[in-house]
């Protein structure tokens, strides 16, 4: 019942999202792509006309692509192309390969957005990206080694750092390793290799039931981690282009704390800085909590751009469908 009711709240309380009709424009392709090492499968909307934006939806961690369903139903009848694949070691490549032996590095992931974008003939005008989690920080990625390819970057609860929680408990293994077995050579890595693999193993599943849907998926996302845990957001995030970067928080994120956030964007240059989005009562996997109203908030951005910048200078944009209210704060969190 408490969820039926932030949902009849967010309804109400989004901002204008106009309902179109489906029809010819919105029909569903589906696609294979030759990515760097294999064959990456998924489905694209053209949109209704050139002048309709065409957004790339990057995965989570542990998603497939037809996650990202619920919110596309919203943006579909807008007119918008819409793309959405499974990257390598996520959906249909656990499907159609072996289960991955070794990291699979973001620089590679990079490639492969690339290689969809160029295989749809997305590539003679800027991207469009939505990125969850682990696909945000592909996002940051990615305007690192193409910012001229960037138009916006819809960043949703992106990994911009190793998981706190997580990070924390490995480090404190690897101490009591040095400890109590100072005779050990493996490296501090190695090591955090090791419980890395323990904790996704063990711990991710009490957390992430989907991480149970298939047999190679553990070690999967094991792979995925290991392939961007040592990749400097941070620093990547210094190319993004002006105006570009769209930073949306869970409130009550399982994983990211809200100061980590809060962290990665206040070192953006403040020229590429566009809205930040304070969503109270979402947790992490905000598509699937609050689809309606981070649809809206992409509509909004796409066609009100300039004057979203200027309204969210130096604030945030709270949204509590527990308090009916969704106003402009001063950004004075700590940090």
């Amino acid at each position: 019942m408490f969820y039926f009711y932030i949902f009849i709240f967010s309804f109400l309380l989004t901002p204008y999202l106009p309902i179109g009709s489906n029809s010819a424009y919105a029909s569903i392709e589906k696609f294979q792509a030759q990515g760097v090492s294999q064959i990456l499968e998924g489905q694209f909307i053209r949109p209704k006309s050139p002048q309709h934006p065409t957004l790339i939806f990057l995965n989570g961690l542990t998603y497939e692509f037809d996650k990202w369903n619920l919110l596309i139903e919203y943006l579909r009848p807008l007119g918008y192309g819409l793309v959405q694949y499974d990257m390598v070691g996520q959906g249909q490549s656990l499907l159609n390969y072996e289960a991955p032996s070794k990291p699979i590095l973001i620089e590679n992931q990079v490639e492969d957005l690339l290689k969809v974008a160029t295989h749809l003939g997305l590539t003679s005008q800027k991207l469009n990206l939505v990125g969850l989690s682990y696909g945000g920080g592909l996002a940051i990625a990615f305007a690192k080694k193409y910012p001229e390819l960037i138009e916006n970057a819809f960043l949703l609860a992106p990994y911009t750092e190793p998981v706190e929680s997580q990070d924390s408990w490995i480090r404190l293994q690897i101490q009591q390793v040095r400890f109590f077995n100072p005779q050990n050579t493996n490296s501090d890595d190695e090591l955090y290799s090791y419980f890395l693999k323990q904790n996704v193993y063990t711990v991710f599943p009490l957390a992430e039931i989907s991480i149970l849907s298939h047999p190679n998926k553990r070690e999967a996302v094991f792979q995925l981690i290991e392939g961007v845990r040592r990749y400097n957001m941070f620093e990547a995030s210094q190319s993004f282009p002006q105006n570009s970067v769209h930073l949306v928080i869970a409130g009550l994120d399982e994983y990211i704390p809200r100061r980590a956030l809060e962290r990665f964007w206040s070192q953006i240059p403040s020229q590429s800085q566009s809205t930040k989005m304070v969503i109270r009562l979402s947790k992490h996997k905000l598509p699937e909590f609050f689809p309606l109203y981070t649809a809206s908030w992409i509509h909004q951005v796409l066609n009100n751009k300039s004057n979203l910048k200027e309204r969210t200078k130096e604030k945030d944009t709270l949204y509590d469908p527990d308090i009916r209210l969704i106003k402009q704060t001063r950004s004075n969190f700590k940090k």
